[in-house]
């Protein structure tokens, strides 16, 4: 006898709209979340809220998070769009200002620090109250390179699913806080504008196009963290510097890199993880609140302490992925320099550094 499908709650046997759209096929599946999509990107945009065309999609995405689906986007999609954050960056990052960044070597070092050191308190908060083990805690906790902790994670015996649910809830939440602190505290920026030559040709368009295919190709042969986004604005900053060109992306080829990117996040949240750290959520969440504070906190420490704009250190030390904070901080009067070169330290420490350590105390501690 064929067992009624559990996701079913409508009368009878009838199947409800969640079974019926968990059975539909990936391309009705995509199709619906881009409608949400489209229309919670358009509230965002038309209300001004920072960095909208990224919250929108991941919202919208989130929003399936309690239905099965089968859709989830891809490695390379998804580079796709940290290309196009890349040159989003480059066009609005002079090289002078990046060449500027070993002043900061202080403020730099010690942000990084701080940043790294309340997610390990947070994590060890999580391992006295019991809510998990101690694995789970260090590598859900780190701030940098989600997916990498995930596989070191469940290369580690770790529950990976606890893990990605604790990295993820992690980004999304940060990108939320960010942007809801950029439109309050802030002041907007000028939205970088593309641009062109005086007799109209669309020149920079060019240049961008080429930065964005040598950035991806660049990213596919020399796998460093990031890479989709760090080497095209890298590239795009040279190119502009040397040759004296301009570098601009099209709003759409924008808008939909940060789709992929709020997407990528967003559809992460699937019923089968949720059930897997329901009993622990309301921990996990205060959690993250308690983490998104702290480093606030911290951040305004270290304001005082260099005399950095507030804005800046918040956005250096929040303990999200280096694209959504890039994308907020280039639509604000923030020092995106700073920002990046604090993300991309603590990131660089998080996946290089952490990892072998963290596995050598917990080695160390019997737990591995």
């Amino acid at each position: 006898m064929a067992k009624r499908d559990p996701s079913s709650d409508g009368p009878g046997t009838s199947p409800s709209l969640a079974a019926r759209f968990a059975a539909s096929p990936p391309a009705l599946q995509w199709a619906a979340v881009l409608v949400v999509t489209v229309v919670v990107t358009a509230a965002f945009l038309h209300f001004e809220v920072p960095a909208g065309g990224l919250l929108g999609p991941m919202f919208a995405a989130a929003a399936f998070c309690g239905i099965e689906h089968r859709i989830r986007v891809s490695r390379g999609f998804f580079h796709a769009g940290q290309c196009a954050v890349g040159c989003l960056i480059a066009s609005t990052l002079p090289a002078e200002v990046l060449l500027a960044i070993p002043d900061y070597a202080t403020e730099v070092v010690v942000a990084s620090a701080l940043t790294l050191t309340v997610s390990l308190l947070i994590a060890k908060a999580l391992v006295v109250t019991g809510t998990v083990d101690v694995r789970a805690a260090v590598w859900g906790m780190l701030p940098g390179g989600a997916s990498a902790m995930i596989a070191i994670a469940d290369a580690s015996g770790a529950d990976a699913r606890l893990v990605a649910f604790m990295q993820y809830l992690r980004v999304a939440s940060v990108a939320a806080t960010a942007a809801m602190v950029a439109h309050y505290l802030s002041t907007p920026g000028a939205a970088p504008v593309p641009v062109a030559h005086a007799d109209g040709a669309y020149g920079p368009y060019a240049v961008g196009a080429g930065v964005y295919v040598l950035g991806l190709v660049a990213a596919r042969f020399l796998p460093i963290p990031a890479g989709a986004m760090l080497l095209p604005m890298l590239i795009g900053i040279a190119v502009q510097a040397v040759f004296g060109l301009h570098l601009a992306m099209p709003q759409a080829v924008l808008l939909a890199g940060y789709a992929l990117i709020g997407w990528s996040v967003g559809l992460r949240f699937e019923p089968r993880l949720l059930r897997a750290v329901l009993a622990r959520l309301p921990q996990l969440i205060a959690a993250t609140v308690a983490l998104i504070a702290l480093c606030g906190l911290v951040a305004v420490a270290v304001s005082l302490m260099f005399g950095l704009d507030p804005m800046t250190c918040y956005l250096a030390m929040s303990p999200g992925g280096i694209d959504t904070v890039a994308i907020i901080a280039t639509g604000i009067k923030a020092n995106l320099a700073f920002v990046l070169a604090v993300q991309a330290t603590r990131m660089l420490v998080t996946l290089l550094v952490m990892p072998p350590a963290a596995r050598a105390l917990l080695r160390r501690a019997g737990h591995l």
